[in-house]
Formats: structure tokens, sequence, C-alpha cells
């Protein structure tokens, strides 16, 4: 995935948390990820960071082009079983690392491409429709895709490949429920 490892986001945590929670079943993960910030969470993790190209402008781009060489040679040296993306970069690059290699290949959505980047006015609307058009290849051409949504379940199922939903996404010893009237006032609501 194309994202800050060292930034403390949502997804940092699902896929660190769901990192930990494979290698408790034994499974060897390997967690690659853009070289632009460094995780500093209270998990160890075996994280490989992709070069790119520092200059703001081309760090996306040099991570999906550098991406493919280094997820190449990550697979011609671990062998692994299964390649699991986080499709939230919008790429064919690790599901054409994967079909070349004879890896199974599964993917994870948390959200549609579309939509979101319809409402970023930053994105144009072609742009928008070829990154929704990317997902949907490596939804329907991974061995199975796994969701945190009903909703997603529910349309993904057309494909006709199998669909896993995690129940729960969050660690809900980091999140529990706290007391509404001082949350509010932190919050200043």
């Amino acid at each position: 995935s194309y994202l800050d490892m060292k930034e403390q986001t949502g997804l940092v945590r699902h896929l660190t948390e769901l990192t930990h929670q494979m290698e408790q079943i034994r499974h060897s993960v390997i967690l690659c990820v853009p070289g632009i910030g460094r995780y500093q969470g209270r998990l160890a993790l075996n994280i490989q960071y992709v070069p790119v190209i520092r200059w703001r402008p081309l760090q996306a781009l040099s991570y999906h082009c550098l991406s493919f060489f280094f997820l190449w040679r990550l697979a011609a040296r671990q062998k692994p079983d299964v390649l699991y993306c986080n499709l939230i970069n919008f790429s064919l690059i690790p599901w054409l690392v994967a079909k070349l290699k004879g890896i199974c290949f599964v993917s994870e959505v948390s959200g549609l491409a579309g939509p979101e980047l319809k409402a970023n006015r930053r994105w144009p609307a072609a742009g928008s429709a070829l990154a929704e058009k990317i997902q949907y290849w490596n939804i329907r051409h991974s061995r199975g895709t796994v969701t945190i949504s009903e909703g997603l379940e529910k349309q993904f199922l057309r494909f006709g490949i199998p669909i896993f939903r995690l129940e729960m996404a969050a660690d809900i010893d980091q999140f529990l429920p706290r007391d509404k009237a001082l949350c509010r006032r932190q919050l200043k609501l």
C-alpha cells in the first residue's frame, strides 16, 4: 500500500494489526510499504521499505514503478504462498507479479475507488474512472477478497470469487467505549 507508516492512521493500525494477527498464527508476513516514513508502533513487524524518489510529485509514481522490481525480487527470494494486497493504491503491479510468479493473489478492499476519488476534488473524473477499473480488475482476478463492510461484501459477490468479511477492524483494547460527556468536552462539542 502507498502510505506513510509513521502516521498513526486507521489504515496503518489496520495493516499492522492484521500482520500481527497473521504472525500469531504462525504465518510469515512481510509488509512492503514506501520508504517515506518509518513505522514507530508498539508491534515488532517485518517491514520492507520500497525505495521512492523523495520529490513529492514523483513519490507515488516512483513507488509503483519500483515496487514491481522490489516485489519480483522478494517473491524470487522468499517464495510466498500468497501475495495479499490492500487495494488503496490502485495498482496492477502486485497482481502482475503474483500472476507472473504463480503466486496466489488475495486483495483487500476497504472502500470503492470511484466514489471516494470523485468526492476528492483534486482528482479528475478520468482518473477516478481509471482507478475504479483497476480496482475492479484486481478484485475480479484475485483468488479471494477481504473486506470490512457488509455492503462491499454484497457488491463483490457478483465477481464469483470468495469474499471474506472482517467482523472487527479495530483494536478494541485501544478503542474502548468512553464516557460520552467526557469525549464531547474534549472535542469541544
